[in-house]
């Protein structure tokens, strides 16, 4: 099997390399290492194709998609949030008219599967929960706009262009090689570092607000499946554990977990911070027979072990 991963030099984008070589794929990989590192890919760099490019790059997409790659993951895209409420316009420039070129090119070049990265940021503030996919999307960032936009190209593309795509919504996705110095930086790189550091842990607000924490290896078998399967075709796929944590519960996990850091303080919480936001994890159980394999206190071990060094 030939498959493309776009971004595959990234956190999320480099598990799923490495998984798709220990099954015997043939991987090439585009990006264009904006926010992607080659050391990323140190394990895998000999028996992978890598190519620098970007997919707002017409030029780059063909030349990417030739040689009979059949399938495409595609996880290359603007990924920050906070940068997207000050610069809509390049979020938009590369979520939404670089998704559309991949896609209208793997449909030209009849590629059989593309498995979109999307993310839970298209629910924005949900007040039935566990979320589950047939939720209202109401993003309240650029950022989930823009994925909220790939969806429905993604839809678009699997009725009227005979191209089937799956998009898969990630929630609070951890673990090794997710940069904790990034100004962007998710929450549990942030307290680890800090943890490990004899920093002070910053929570915002009472600290009972909730998150799903999925370890990055799901994510990549969630993909592989995701592939693999045609039941998935045309649909939006909630890739969560189901299981709500509080950041109080995470911190003292975290500080259970690295001894002697520091207790954390307190600060007003933030605004447009969601509060409550977990999955519902049934669809994908049923569609992609998929569950997780590593809990949030394995995958916290692992991602300590990595940021340790």
């Amino acid at each position: 099997m030939k498959v493309l991963v776009t971004g595959g030099a990234g956190f999320i984008g480099s598990h799923l390399v490495d998984r798709l070589v220990e099954l015997g794929y043939f991987v090439r990989v585009i990006d264009n290492l904006s926010t992607g590192n080659l050391d990323h890919l140190s394990r895998v760099k000999d028996k992978i194709e890598f190519i620098q490019a970007d997919i707002r790059s017409q030029a780059d997409i063909k030349r990417s998609l030739t040689d009979g790659i059949e399938q495409v993951f595609h996880l290359a895209a603007h990924i920050s949030v906070a940068d997207s409420m000050k610069n809509p316009d390049v979020c938009f420039d590369i979520n939404v008219r670089g998704t559309n070129l991949l896609l209208q090119t793997a449909a030209e070049m009849k590629v059989k599967k593309v498995v979109i990265s999307s993310s839970a940021a298209v629910y924005g503030e949900q007040t039935t929960l566990p979320i589950s996919e047939d939720a209202a999307l109401a993003p309240l960032s650029p950022y989930g706009a823009s994925k909220q936009m790939d969806e429905i190209l993604a839809s678009l593309y699997s009725r009227s262009f005979n191209l089937p795509v799956v998009c898969l919504r990630y929630f609070n996705v951890f673990g090794p090689r997710q940069d904790p110095r990034s100004p962007y930086a998710a929450v549990i790189p942030i307290i680890i570092n800090n943890a490990i550091n004899g920093q002070e842990i910053t929570v915002y607000g009472d600290g009972n607000q909730t998150r799903d924490f999925v370890f990055v290896n799901d994510i990549a078998n969630a993909n592989i499946q995701a592939a693999k399967l045609d039941s998935a075709n045309g649909l939006c796929i909630n890739i969560c554990s189901g299981k709500p944590t509080s950041i109080n519960q995470l911190i003292t996990t975290i500080r259970q977990l690295i001894p002697n850091s520091k207790e954390p303080k307190h600060e007003n919480a933030r605004m447009g911070d969601i509060y409550d936001s977990y999955g519902d994890p049934s669809l994908a159980r049923k569609l992609l027979d998929f569950s997780l394999k590593e809990d949030l206190v394995t995958g916290l071990k692992q991602t300590i072990a990595w940021m340790s060094k």
